[in-house]
């Protein structure tokens, strides 16, 4: 899938919690997950073999995120990716080598870049392209009592959490942190209800790993956006 208006990607590592963000990108990525191609069994059938994932992008900050990247390349770590879009957004919550190169050129006025890969074959990925980061649910920690948290450290983005609610205004609440490596509040967002479905925004500060959303009491169709959109969606 090509994701168009890419903002934000930040390259991070779960053991350590270190993040190497990318605010300079070329707004055009790829992020395709496909069935690995197999070849038709007796019956004609074509039997899944695995998920096969590839993330390319253009990454135009030379600095210190990319000496960062570069020195997991070269240590032959695996880490993980998350990326801010205009309205799709991607986590990949696999841990993968990554690959980071930058093209040798000698264009008078040519802007330089580095190019990004990551790539994953075999098994069922824990990987997607989605407008509601809440819709996948082997991508969201449940913490219990109807809170759940995902991966998403990118300082800068802003995001809007929403849902439906019952008669009582109680269950109308909802709230949105942005939690530090370590699990510690580093500022919340509370929203109540109004006209049958309550929102709540966030601009997630230096330092945030995991964004928790705590969805009340309420039974509803939750929805994690960033396009300041409040509506539910499938996807």
């Amino acid at each position: 899938m090509s994701i168009t208006g890419l903002r934000k990607i930040a390259i991070i590592n779960p053991d350590t919690g270190d993040i190497a963000q990318f605010n300079d990108i070329k707004s055009e990525g790829q992020l395709n997950i496909s069935p690995i191609d197999a070849e038709e069994d007796t019956t004609g059938g074509i039997p899944y073999a695995g998920d096969e994932s590839n993330l390319e992008a253009v990454l135009y900050d030379l600095g210190a995120p990319e000496a960062l990247v570069k020195s997991w390349m070269s240590d032959n770590k695996r880490i993980s990716a998350v990326g801010l879009g205009h309205q799709v957004n991607f986590l990949w919550t696999e841990r993968d080598r990554v690959r980071i190169i930058r093209p040798d050129f000698f264009a008078p006025g040519q802007r330089r870049y580095s190019t990004l890969t990551m790539v994953r074959t075999g098994g069922q990925h824990k990987i997607d392209h989605i407008v509601n980061l809440l819709h996948n649910s082997d991508l969201v920690i449940d913490e219990g009592g109807n809170v759940k948290r995902i991966i998403f450290p990118i300082e800068g983005a802003k995001l809007t959490l929403s849902r439906d609610f019952g008669a009582s205004p109680l269950d109308g609440q909802v709230t949105i942190r942005a939690l530090d490596f370590a699990g510690q509040e580093l500022e919340e967002a509370v929203g109540t209800n109004a006209d049958g479905r309550t929102s709540a925004t966030i601009t997630l500060p230096s330092g945030t790993w995991f964004v928790e959303c705590d969805l009340g009491a309420a039974n509803g169709d939750p929805a994690l956006r960033s396009d300041g959109k409040k509506t539910y969606i499938d996807e």
